[in-house]
């Protein structure tokens, strides 16, 4: 939007001077059409200079560009082609700027255009011509761009989450997981808030398919992903990273915090339901030491404790770094 804007004020300022080279009935213009030439040159180059700042680019430049091109129509003589030229900080507006910028870049365009459609030819029904069409043409146009923009917006928003999630469970995919991971891992660190990441493996998963098929096996999977967003916090990252695997990263959460959520877990109803029966988990636990891990090294040592858990006769959790501690998560509650 910065790059379109400064090009924006450089074009029109490009524009003026080109307009002095073209033949000219009426040259009383030409002093007051200098000074907005250079005010237009002025404005590209402090833009420029400015960088991409926010407030100056979606917030004043559109708004003062539509009350330059109004001072170049109340100046010139002939009007000529000029309200051609709304166009574009209307589409600048439209396409980078809210509904409501929209409707205000709108409203000081009819006032203004109006304003210097007086000035410049009060008794011109040619001029008012223009100013109707060009209020009706200009309006639309910028209403549909504005549209276009926020549908465009939500796909490419929908295209965003459907790459970063599971399709069967909903819980995020491998890809989404470490955007998150890291994220959060960074958050811990600026605190020095407790991290702890989980990983979960169901017991036996393969036999859920052989015996009841792939059908019970995704419900099954399904049901996880349930149960891990019944016990989730508000931020808790979940996802399914591999076949029958699941990780969690727990932000502000130690290794008993994280021994309690899966005991929650292997707890939950869900976990018991549907046409393979209660199903175990067995998961390992990491947590970061004083944010000095990074997402590799908590994935490996996660792992490390997910394969002790298993060793132990599954259906249990194991802490890295805890050798001696394995814990049995609870087992499945009845479906209610």
């Amino acid at each position: 939007m910065w790059r379109v804007t400064v090009a924006m004020y450089l074009a029109g300022a490009v524009t003026i001077a080109a307009t002095f080279a073209a033949p000219d009935p009426d040259t009383s213009d030409r002093t007051a059409m200098s000074v907005l030439g250079a005010v237009s040159l002025a404005l590209g180059l402090g833009l420029l200079a400015a960088g991409p700042r926010r407030v100056l680019v979606a917030k004043v430049a559109p708004i003062a560009g539509v009350l330059l091109l109004s001072t170049v129509i109340a100046v010139a003589r002939p009007i000529g082609a000029t309200p051609l030229f709304y166009l574009w900080p209307i589409l600048l507006a439209a396409y980078y700027g809210s509904s409501r910028y929209l409707v205000a870049t709108l409203a000081v365009f009819c006032t203004t255009f109006a304003a210097a459609s007086a000035i410049a030819a009060p008794s011109d029904d040619v001029a008012w011509l223009l100013f109707i069409g060009g209020v009706m043409s200009f309006t639309l146009a910028g209403v549909v761009v504005n549209r276009l923009k926020r549908r465009l917006d939500a796909v490419v928003d929908e295209l965003r989450r459907t790459a970063a999630s599971d399709p069967l469970t909903g819980l995020l995919n491998r890809r989404g997981f470490d955007v998150a991971f890291q994220r959060d891992l960074d958050r811990a660190r600026r605190t020095g808030a407790p991290l702890s990441l989980v990983i979960l493996d169901l017991d036996h998963f393969k036999a859920v398919n052989d015996r009841f098929g792939h059908a019970a096996g995704d419900d099954v999977l399904r049901r996880v992903g349930e149960a891990l967003r019944s016990e989730r916090r508000a931020g808790d990252a979940l996802a399914r990273i591999g076949g029958e695997e699941f990780a969690v990263v727990l932000y502000d959460a130690d290794a008993d915090g994280a021994l309690r959520f899966v005991e929650r877990v292997a707890g939950s109803p869900l976990m018991s339901g549907g046409p393979a029966g209660p199903m175990s988990l067995s998961a390992g636990i990491a947590a970061a030491e004083e944010g000095a891990d990074t997402p590799e090294g908590l994935m490996l040592a996660a792992d490390r404790a997910l394969y002790r858990a298993k060793a132990a006769g599954r259906g249990r959790a194991a802490v890295h770094g805890q050798d001696g501690r394995a814990l049995a998560p609870l087992a499945p509650r009845a479906a209610a």
